[in-house]
């Protein structure tokens, strides 16, 4: 326990054991897993619109933009 607050308590893992650095791992593994999906989302939101904008096309581009769009929903899924 804490000298000064007695009544603050520590978080504790699975064992009881303070586990600080672990608690902040996993928080910016989660960050990151949903920052790098919200930066696919975005992409993906740009392109598409800018596709219909411009009337761009090629072929495989529904092919490139589902696997962008499922990528973006997967990542940001699991960051939660």
């Amino acid at each position: 326990m804490n000298q000064r607050m007695p009544w603050a308590r520590r978080a504790r893992g699975v064992c009881g054991i303070t586990s600080r650095t672990s608690h902040t791992k996993e928080v910016s593994n989660m960050n990151l897993t949903k920052n790098l999906g919200m930066l696919l989302l975005g992409i993906w939101l740009i392109l598409n619109g800018l596709i219909a904008l411009l009337s761009f096309s090629f072929q495989g581009l529904h092919l490139v933009m589902a696997i962008l769009a499922i990528a973006a929903g997967a990542l940001i899924l699991v960051g939660r």
